[in-house]
């Protein structure tokens, strides 16, 4: 049984490295699943808390860039604060209906559109936008190196 639960966990966390960069797939989520899945099968004795807490806050990582990533670049671009609490919320929400690619267009769009009304000056609304767009993408980047990182600290934490 166990052998099937060691498969089934990694390849939840295959599947968040796949997931870090596939649309509507929360990669991260499934890499903390397939770490927790086999830390329980094992009754919480392997890998070692001091390993799991390691995985999980290096998953975790990978989440809050997913989650955060449009909104700082947006305020490192120059946009408003106001913006970015609208480009957040439009990033939940365009993510929800039209996955990652529409995310990417929704937030970037937003921060454009809201920054030329705010100050009428199209090369500010911009930088702001393409700062957005340049941040959403390298947190993609960033999200799939972590939960590589948590797959390979997983599987050698099993070798160790």
């Amino acid at each position: 049984m166990i052998d099937l639960i060691l498969s089934l966990s990694v390849l939840l966390l295959v599947a968040g490295v796949v997931g870090s960069f596939a649309p509507l797939v929360p990669g991260a989520l499934l890499s903390i699943i397939g770490v927790t899945l086999y830390w329980w099968s094992t009754g919480f004795t392997q890998p070692s808390i001091t390993v799991v807490v390691l995985l999980y806050l290096t998953a975790l990582t990978a989440l809050l860039f997913d989650l955060f990533a449009g909104a700082i670049g947006s305020k490192a671009g120059g946009a408003s604060n106001k913006t970015v609490q609208m480009a957040a919320i439009a990033g939940l929400i365009f993510f929800f209906i039209t996955g990652p690619i529409g995310m990417i267009a929704g937030v970037t769009g937003v921060v454009l559109a809201r920054e030329y009304l705010i100050t009428g000056e199209s090369k500010k609304s911009l930088k702001a936008a393409a700062y957005t767009a340049i941040s959403v993408l390298g947190s993609t980047i960033i999200q799939g190196v972590l939960t590589g990182l948590t797959l390979i600290i997983f599987l050698a934490a099993l070798l160790i």
